[in-house]
């Protein structure tokens, strides 16, 4: 009864919230508080992609949107949304990403597996971590010498492995088998 109780109670403040980003939506120093930028994959966009959804290409093969959040609820920013705003597209992704990067970091995790493959996964309880891949360089355990292989699998994970020398094809092939894995099992697969 308690989980029942509680789904309905996110469902109504996503409501309520939503229904508060409609009533500012016109008042750029209420919404630019709210701005911050989600990555989904290009499915989402819709077939043909929506010329409305604001977007742009940060990672290869991946859609960075810039969406208005708040605690229960998230909308995508339109492009009539921009224009009533009169800001440019840059600006705006700058201080989404601004806004992502201020809030609670998600946590590294370091995995060691049992054929002695290392890595980190950053995930976040509260909110979707694969956005933090664009602050990276905020988590310097994540970067090696060589730099490092990183992916995003899905909405709550950005696995990351250190490279301190080019890594040997066998870890690579591991760590691939890994996030693999985590893109079938998502949720919300990128």
């Amino acid at each position: 009864a308690r989980l029942v109780r509680e789904h309905f109670e996110i469902v109504h403040g996503a409501g309520a919230e939503g229904d508060v980003i409609e009533r500012h939506i016109a008042d750029f120093g209420h919404v630019s508080r709210l701005l911050s930028v989600r990555l989904w994959p290009p499915s989402y966009l819709g077939d043909p992609p929506s010329d409305e959804i604001v977007v742009r290409e940060d990672l290869e093969g991946v859609a960075t949107v810039l969406v208005l959040e708040q605690k229960s609820a998230v909308e995508s920013v339109s492009t009539s949304d921009i224009a009533a705003w009169g800001k440019t597209r840059e600006g705006l992704f700058e201080i989404g990403l601004r806004n992502l990067l201020a809030g609670p970091a998600p946590a590294l995790r370091k995995v060691v597996r049992e054929e002695g493959l290392s890595f980190g996964v950053l995930t976040n309880d509260n909110s979707p971590a694969a956005t933090w891949v664009l602050g990276l360089s905020r988590f310097p355990e994540c970067i090696g010498r060589a730099g490092s292989l990183v992916a995003v699998p899905h909405r709550h994970a950005v696995v990351c492995q250190p490279v301190e020398e080019p890594p040997a094809a066998e870890a690579h092939t591991q760590l691939r088998a890994v996030i693999d894995e985590m893109y079938v099992h998502g949720p919300g697969s990128i």
